[in-house]
């Protein structure tokens, strides 16, 4: 299953209901016998694939880079020097006060896009000077992108929440 389907079922789960996140959950009723949350066997599956794994090439893609060394290299570097963006979810009203980040941030929050922008600029940089590193010493783009993957796994769970990747 690929990240994107993953992302999308998680957050439609949360979105009908099914799943709560509970960083969204208010501390007024974080209570026990407040919340209750029943959470469907898919949900559950979902729930059991650790972000370690959903950042990790599998057998599938290491053969599709196998066959396409070109396509290896491209993604690699594209990978490497990418840009990440905050993630807001889809609004819950047409209110623009109303909209959050999937953390529960208000998106009106402008020190929190600032902080942001600089904690995924000094990331970017670390995956450019591993990309770097890795072809001067000529490693395979193979294995460059396995490396910017384990970094990305290697990432704070807040960083992961904030680009979508949890």
């Amino acid at each position: 299953m690929e990240i994107g389907s993953i992302l999308t079922n998680r957050y439609n789960a949360a979105a009908a209901g099914i799943v709560k996140n509970p960083l969204t959950v208010s501390k007024a009723s974080a209570n026990k016998e407040e919340v209750q949350v029943q959470i469907s066997e898919q949900a559950r599956d979902l729930n059991n694939i650790s972000t370690k794994q959903a950042y990790s090439l599998d057998p599938k893609e290491i053969e599709y880079y196998k066959n396409n060394p070109k396509q290896a290299a491209i993604d690699a570097k594209r990978f490497a020097y990418g840009i990440d963006f905050i993630l807001v979810p889809a609004p819950t009203s047409r209110k623009y006060a109303d909209h959050k980040y999937l953390d529960g941030t208000p998106v009106t929050d402008t020190s929190y896009s600032t902080k942001f922008r600089a904690e995924a600029d000094l990331f970017r940089q670390q995956r450019i000077d591993l990309y770097e590193k890795e072809k001067a010493k000529g490693t395979s783009s193979i294995e460059i992108l396995e490396k910017i993957y384990e970094l990305y796994a290697n990432q704070p769970e807040s960083y992961k929440l904030k680009i979508g990747y949890i």
